[in-house]
């Protein structure tokens, strides 16, 4: 009697291989389509923003402002004209967002780039002055990160509201630090 039970146990258990080694093929392509769908669903219907990571306009086309240093990183504010309040406001984030970042100010170099040295510029000491000497035409009155090749990445408008100019001063201290993070030294 024993016998006849273990085999009609083993021929049960070969008739219902087939189908329980489809329902695990079935169920291992699942796992991997099923996050390929929603995925494409997510993108299709928007439910995905993308570039919500930086804070800054990133710049449609490639633009050279200054020439290549050895310092990483440079935030460079580029006046339109003569410096007004606006400009002087301009100046004391740029101040305060070099002195802001601590150890990482030898990655920055903070440049205000213009025709002519402002005149408020003596009083903001980590600040160099820089003449133009490549087009920035569409940057002016605006404050940009430069990466390492002089080539802008990412621009801030100036706006001579200061509660305006404090937000914008928290977004590009929060871009600099992700940019700086990331860095992998140079090129």
């Amino acid at each position: 009697m024993q016998n006849d039970n273990s085999v009609a146990l083993s021929s049960s258990q070969s008739r219902s291989s087939p189908a329980a080694g489809k329902k695990f093929i079935l169920l291992f392509i699942a796992c991997f389509i099923l996050p390929l769908v929603a995925a494409k669903l997510a993108l299709a219907l928007s439910w995905f923003h993308a570039g919500v990571g930086n804070q800054g306009n990133w710049l449609e086309r490639e633009v050279n402002i200054v020439p290549a240093t050895r310092k990483h990183w440079q935030l460079v504010y580029i006046p339109a004209g003569e410096c007004e309040a606006s400009c002087y406001l301009a100046l004391y984030i740029l101040q305060q967002t070099y002195s802001g970042l601590g150890r990482q100010q030898e990655q920055l170099n903070a440049l205000v780039l213009a025709d002519q040295v402002p005149q408020q510029l003596e009083n903001f000491s980590a600040l160099h002055w820089q003449p133009v000497t490549m087009p920035v035409a569409g940057l002016q009155n605006h404050i940009v990160i430069v990466n390492q090749l002089g080539m802008a990445l990412l621009q801030y408008p100036v706006v001579s509201d200061q509660t305006h100019m404090l937000d914008t001063a928290k977004r590009i201290r929060a871009d600099l630090r992700r940019l700086m993070t990331y860095d992998r030294g140079g090129y």
